[in-house]
Parts: C-alpha cells; sequence; structure tokens
C-alpha cells in the first residue's frame, strides 16, 4: 500500500509515492521537529494537509491495535456478608462489580471497616 500526495503542477513531475512506513517517517520528524505543519511540509514535499491526515491515520491505527490487544475483562462478582454466620443466601451489604468500569453497590449503612477490607482484597 503506498500513500500518495498530489501537489505537483502541472510544469513539476508527479511526485513519488510513498509508502506507509516512508510516510510514518515522515510524522515522526515533523513531531520532533517542533514546526506546525505548514512550516515542516515543503521541506519534504507534501502538504500540511497531508502530514495531518497521516498523523490521524497513524493515531487511529494504533489506538485499533491497542483495542485488539486488550483482553475482555470477565464479569465477576465479589459479595461480603454482612453477617457470616447466615446459613441462607447472603444479606450482602456491598457488591463489587469488576467490569470496565467496576463498581461498587453499597447498601444504606455499611460500615467503613467492610469497605476498606473489600478494597484490600480487591487490589491483591
Amino acid at each position: 500500500m503506498t500513500i500518495s500526495e498530489n501537489t505537483a503542477t502541472s510544469s513539476e513531475p508527479p511526485l513519488r509515492r510513498l509508502t506507509r512506513e516512508e510516510a510514518r517517517v515522515v510524522v515522526a520528524q515533523w513531531r520532533k521537529s517542533g514546526l506546525t505543519a505548514q512550516m515542516f511540509a515543503p521541506s519534504v514535499q507534501v502538504s500540511a494537509q497531508t502530514i495531518y491526515q497521516w498523523a490521524s491515520d497513524f493515531r487511529k491505527e494504533k489506538r485499533r491495535i491497542k483495542k485488539k490487544q486488550r483482553p475482555e475483562p470477565a464479569l465477576q462478582r465479589i459479595q461480603i456478608p454482612t453477617s457470616v454466620e447466615s446459613t441462607t443466601t447472603p444479606d450482602c451489604a456491598l457488591t463489587i462489580v469488576l467490569t470496565t468500569p467496576p463498581r461498587i453497590e453499597l447498601q444504606d449503612t455499611v460500615p467503613e471497616s467492610l469497605i476498606r477490607a473489600a478494597v484490600q482484597a480487591v487490589l491483591q
């Protein structure tokens, strides 16, 4: 796949098409230069708009790759009963749902010590 730049006028020969890797190098050089795209573009014979488009394309590509590499979190429920002696389904004062983003569900009154113990258990 090649990336082209169509800024040549009729009296100039058409510019060489750049490969994706060459375009990446141009974008990296532009970022490192500290110049605006308008100031940098003439030095590499492309338009500022082309540099902006390449930079945008590469950012989107990087996000797509990162998203593919990120594992899907498994849903896990952790329930801490208010009473350990209970033999039936515990009355949960605190429920932590580990999803993206995680959330904590609290009943009306939950002792601070219970919250602290739950957070420490999750962080371990």
